[in-house]
Order: C-alpha cells, then structure tokens, then sequence
C-alpha cells in the first residue's frame, strides 16, 4: 500500500533554531506562512519504522542527481527549492516538521481545502501595498495574477490555466494556488 504526503515550503525559510524542543505550529507561522509545493506518493511504513516514508518523502523532494520534480512518484504543484528545515511534511492525518535530523510531530491537525487561502495569506504578508490582482479570462479559460503596485510589480504577472472538467470553484484555487506559489518562487529567488 501507499500514502500520499503533502510538501508544504515555509516563505520565507525558518531562520528558527530547532535545539531542545520541536517547534510549535505558532512559532513556525503555520500554516499562514507556507504553500504547497508536492504531492509525493510513497510506500507506507515498514512496522517499526514509522519515519520511513518521511525520509523518502524529504529525499523525494531534494536537487541530487536532477530535479526534484521529475522523481518518480512526485507531482510537483510548483517548481522550487529542495525541501529544507522548518519545511512541513503531511499525510491526511499528521503533519512533521523537518528538523536538523529527522522529523518532529506538530501538534495540530493537516488543513484541508484552504490551501488557496493559505498561499494567498502568504503572498500577502510578502508584498507591500498588500494587493493582490486577479483576471479571469472571459471564457474562464485561465487566471492571472499579479501583486503589489499595478506599475512596478515586484515580479511579472502569471497566468495559470482554469481545468475546464470538474467544478468550477475547486478548479479556480488550484489555478490560483499554482499561481501563488510561482509568484511566492519569484519574490524568493529576488532575495
């Protein structure tokens, strides 16, 4: 059997010091601060070793011998950085921190349907004025979105397509989810 863990990426990366204690999901900004980045479908774990998956799934999602997003196994929703510390691993019923070594249980619950939400809080705690812009194409068709001052953007406008099966609204945050966190990649790499 398998599981399907969620990568979550802290913007900007925890500059927190992991030393006696786990952090707590309020000292990580959680889950305001982080965006999806993966879906990673691993074999679940042997009887005695519950972390397995876990360190598959960080490997999973590291730069080694090529990209993380072309690993066997991994739907990436952005492509960005390697999974570092502070970085967030769930399945549909626990979330771990990645610590120094290993990985930390946090005490709170995996968030379901507001990954949207979540990125788009994080983008805006980046960006000054807080201004997010939307376009949806006519035919709603795609979705664009650029940040801050409509003049001098701090980076170019992303246009993501609208998956025209399915429901409209579930369809619609995912376009902008994947418009978030190009835009959240963006804003990182200028820093």
């Amino acid at each position: 059997m398998s599981t399907t863990y969620t990568v979550y990426h802290r913007w900007p990366l925890w500059a927190g010091m992991i030393q006696d204690h786990l952090p707590t999901p309020v000292d990580l900004d959680w889950p305001a601060a982080y965006i999806p980045v993966a879906q990673v479908e691993v074999q679940d774990p042997i009887e005695n070793q519950p972390e397995l998956p876990l360190e598959e799934v960080y490997q999973l999602t590291q730069h080694l011998d090529r990209e993380w997003w072309h690993n066997p196994g991994v739907t990436a929703l952005v492509h960005t950085r390697s999974t570092s510390v502070g970085d967030v691993l769930g399945d549909s019923q626990t979330l771990w921190v990645v610590a120094p070594l290993g990985f930390g249980k946090l005490d709170t619950k995996p968030v379901t349907n507001a990954s949207a939400g979540n990125c788009v809080s994080a983008l805006e705690a980046r960006v000054s004025p807080k201004t997010i812009h939307l376009s949806i194409g006519a035919d709603v068709s795609e979705l664009t979105v650029w940040v801050g001052n409509l003049t001098h953007p701090p980076t170019a406008p992303v246009t993501k397509p609208i998956v025209q099966s399915g429901g409209l609204q579930s369809n619609l945050e995912k376009a902008l989810e994947a418009a978030c966190a190009e835009i959240m990649a963006a804003l990182a790499a200028k820093e």
